[in-house]
């Protein structure tokens, strides 16, 4: 009888060893549809400033803190597009108006996700940046989200939509366990 006890413990801790030995690393994130969205020109990363709720209010950059307001999570749509969505208001990015406003310069803003056209974007130009992931983010109307790429490094400056040109003030970075399903 002792015999088996000890047989069935060492079997036990043996079974118990290789489930810790193939258990995922503690701390290890699992890949997601949520990131930070970090301008390439400036390395500051989009968000909501001062964590506002507020329809209309227009998203810009700031020092990347992983806040949820920095942190955007993208809905696939079907054909490619996404909502754009930030994870501290709950809310959409978009082009304000319907129709909406598509001239260099609009102000891009959050709404409340409505499934309208102009909360659509969709990635392009995707290409590897220092081993990072980087895309243009292209409205499905016209246009790509930039920063003025005058003043890509400077905190609070508003993102906008302007003709995509493939400057680094188009182009975002996104986190390393970054997944999209379209």
């Amino acid at each position: 009888m002792k015999h088996l006890i000890a047989r069935m413990t060492c079997t036990l801790g043996l079974l118990l060893g290789s489930l810790a030995a193939t258990a995922a690393p503690a701390g290890a994130a699992p890949a997601t549809n949520m990131t930070t969205v970090t301008n390439l020109a400036g390395g500051s990363c989009l968000e909501m400033p001062g964590w506002t709720g507020q329809p209309g209010a227009q998203a810009a950059v700031w020092g990347c803190n992983d806040g949820d307001n920095q942190n955007w999570v993208f809905n696939s749509m079907g054909g490619g597009f996404f909502q754009i969505v930030n994870r501290s208001s709950g809310q959409c990015l978009e082009l304000a108006g319907l129709p909406p406003t598509t001239s260099n310069g609009t102000a891009v803003t959050q709404w409340p996700c409505n499934n309208g056209r102009n909360q659509l974007w969709w990635f392009d130009h995707w290409r590897n940046v220092n081993g990072q992931a980087t895309a243009e983010l292209k409205s499905a109307y016209t246009g790509c989200l930039e920063i003025n790429g005058w003043q890509a490094g400077t905190w609070g400056t508003g993102a906008q939509l302007w003709g995509c040109n493939n400057g680094d003030n188009q182009r975002w970075a996104f986190a390393h366990d970054f997944i999209f399903n379209h």
